[in-house]
């Protein structure tokens, strides 16, 4: 199947409604006002049944977890939220819509916005986009998915300073996940400020991989930027994973490049990441 850049290597996939402890343990007011609006009276068969749908989904069983949620009441605000996100994760976008504009009709879920941003995304319409995940980022100000998400579509829209903004809040939020790090860094490689990437490389100890996978998406980010994506490539693969590796590179080329024994780069090495000798200045 043709795939559209990969804006699954900088958008984070949402979790499901439930969520993880270490986001629903910083829950502000907005975020209890949101979950407890969208909330629904779910009785212990229906609450293990969703428990399997995150399970499934996180075991990549995207339509097994569908048939799961048929044998649920669909006017649930739960079960229509989870089921917008696996059908704009099998690429059922019309779909995924519906049930997503179902969502805020019933609670106004921040979840939902994140949701309709993600697929003006996949669409190609980051105006579009930024407005619902900035009123996501309203209604859920410490989920670092959304943070992270809004702060890339405002660096394609070339907002670079609020989308620096998002991205270093993403990253201070996030518990490990090293996407708002990648984004922070290609923000850094696309505006050539070789001195803040040297720090961020330094300070999160980046792998050569890393900084290489990082630095080869500045070209894709420029197109990103200018609107066009290639006829071709209509579908955005939602399912690729961060560390995935870049499409027409063998992932087991290495380069000549020094690196530690962890695979972090040397210290002689974070100066100048790879390509960037190269690149012409703007």
């Amino acid at each position: 199947m043709a795939e559209r850049f990969r804006l699954a290597w900088w958008l984070l996939v949402p979790l499901l409604a439930s969520g993880c402890a270490t986001v629903g343990d910083r829950l502000g007011k907005s975020e209890r006002a949101d979950r407890e609006a969208c909330a629904s009276e779910l009785d212990q068969d229906q609450k293990l049944t969703l428990n399997v749908v995150d399970q499934l989904v996180g075991d990549g069983r995207q339509y097994a977890a569908l048939a799961r949620l048929d044998t649920m009441p669909a006017e649930l605000p739960e079960v229509a939220l989870k089921r917008a996100q696996i059908l704009r994760r099998i690429g059922r976008d019309e779909e995924a819509e519906q049930e997503f504009q179902r969502s805020l009709a019933r609670c106004s879920s921040g979840h939902a916005h994140h949701g309709l941003g993600l697929l003006r995304a996949d669409a190609g319409d980051y105006r579009a986009a930024a407005e619902h995940l900035k009123l996501a980022r309203e209604h859920l100000p410490v989920d670092p998915r959304i943070r992270n998400d809004y702060g890339f579509v405002l660096m394609v829209l070339g907002e670079t300073e609020e989308a620096h903004f998002e991205l270093m809040s993403a990253m201070d939020l996030s518990d490990g996940d090293r996407r708002p790090i990648h984004n922070l860094l290609l923000l850094y490689f696309s505006e050539e400020r070789i001195d803040a990437a040297t720090a961020l490389i330094s300070r999160h100890g980046l792998s050569r991989s890393e900084v290489a996978e990082v630095e080869l998406r500045v070209d894709e980010l420029e197109l990103l930027r200018g609107q066009r994506l290639p006829a071709a490539a209509s579908r955005t693969d939602r399912n690729a994973s961060a560390d995935a590796p870049v499409e027409g590179r063998d992932s087991g080329e290495r380069d000549s490049r020094p690196e530690s024994s962890d695979g972090r780069l040397s210290p002689d090495e974070l100066a100048m990441p790879p390509g960037m000798r190269s690149r012409p200045a703007r």
